[in-house]
């Protein structure tokens, strides 16, 4: 009888912690929907919205540390403005770090509602001690975020045929353009990024 008790309060338990993980993420998404929609006015009818929905995701499992965000870091947010992002760190300069999340508050040219969703994807922390931390933890316990594009128009351009090499207009590369993109991060206080890009017609070189 304890075994079938047992079974039914762990199955229970697994169809609560389901249901709060799946209305965990319909929340999400129903915020970042909110942020997408409030930017659409802004943005072209073609714009990519695919990126700027990986970056709110990211930041959403793990937030920013105020702190230590950097400007590049804060714009990534895409939500808030140059102007939002310039109060923020001219703030830290003059008042050092953040103490609280509330604190926020107190920075010029942030309505409410740009607040409220900012705080769903910051938070406060003091900067992390490195010196203690080993190259293993650096290199296993942190984020590595990697993306690659590639691209080619399909329709043969003169400037790629044959009978044009080493004649004038011909294009020294290939006319498949390539963008990678490497992100480092450890635990929100050490970041790292490389970015490498190659337009149709430039040659590939190191």
């Amino acid at each position: 009888m304890n075994s079938d008790y047992r079974t039914i309060y762990l199955l229970v338990l697994l169809c609560l912690t389901r249901g709060i993980t799946t209305y965990s993420q319909v929340q999400n998404d129903v915020l970042i929907e909110q942020i997408l929609e409030s930017m659409a006015p802004e943005l072209s009818e073609d714009h990519d919205y695919s990126e700027i929905s990986e970056r709110l995701n990211h930041y959403r499992r793990s937030p920013l540390n105020i702190n230590l965000a950097s400007k590049d870091q804060l714009h990534e947010l895409f939500f808030i403005s140059p102007v939002q992002v310039k109060s923020i760190l001219s703030h830290r300069e003059e008042n050092g770090l953040f103490m609280d999340v509330l604190e926020l508050q107190s920075v010029p040219g942030f309505d409410p509602q740009t607040l409220r969703w900012l705080l769903n994807f910051i938070v406060v922390l003091p900067p992390a001690e490195l010196k203690s931390v080993s190259f293993k933890k650096l290199i296993m316990k942190s984020e590595h975020d990697l993306m690659l594009r590639f691209g080619q128009v399909l329709e043969r351009q003169s400037g790629f045929s044959s009978s044009n090499l080493g004649a004038d207009g011909s294009y020294l590369g290939s006319a498949m353009r390539m963008f990678t993109r490497y992100r480092y991060n450890y635990s929100n206080v050490l970041f790292a990024s490389l970015n490498m890009e190659k337009d149709a017609g430039e040659p590939l070189s190191f």
